[in-house]
């Protein structure tokens, strides 16, 4: 069992002071956890906003964009998705199945956004019109995540909710 968690190491540890929870190997037999560094939604809302104030004043400055982290943010994620693929992929050249869960603290920002980058790395289905908007339905409507607060769409007064999750994923 490979258990991919999005959040860093230490966020996720701190989550068990507060009541949430990191897997132990002590409980899954020949279990692995890759820890993917993938900052929560306040983290990327600060970084856009930075993004969105300072390089659409100066977009000939890539130092001014560059502290934004927006970038580095993007990066994490591609090689968190890249992570996943690599131990499907090597699973079926094996052939020996293995288990493969992707959470994060509550599993529905990274966890998507992770999902989605997925599959469209591993079935090129996802990468015709058809299948990214199935995509889109499936992973970002249909299976729960708070797509609507998360774009502010339709959640007057729940700003503190919103965060560039999908528009990341886009990226």
């Amino acid at each position: 069992v490979h258990i991919i968690d999005a959040r860093p190491k230490i966020s996720a540890l701190a989550n068990r002071f507060v009541g949430g929870g990191v897997e132990s190997k002590k409980h899954y037999k020949n279990c692995k956890i890759h820890f993917m560094d993938i900052e929560n939604i306040h983290v990327m809302r600060a970084a856009f906003e930075k993004l969105r104030v300072n390089c659409y004043a100066s977009a000939r400055d890539s130092r001014i964009c560059d502290a934004t982290h927006w970038l580095q943010h993007i990066s994490l994620l591609l090689i968190a998705a890249k992570t996943i693929v690599k131990l499907i992929d090597k699973s079926f050249h094996k052939k020996c199945p293995i288990a493969i869960l992707v959470h994060c603290s509550d599993g529905w920002d990274r966890t998507t956004q992770l999902i989605s980058l997925s599959c469209l790395l591993l079935d090129s289905y996802y990468r015709t019109l058809i299948g990214f908007i199935t995509l889109i339905e499936i992973q970002w409507l249909a299976f729960g995540h708070k797509f609507s607060q998360r774009t502010g769409i339709g959640s007057i007064g729940k700003e503190k909710e919103q965060s560039p999750i999908f528009l990341q994923f886009i990226d």
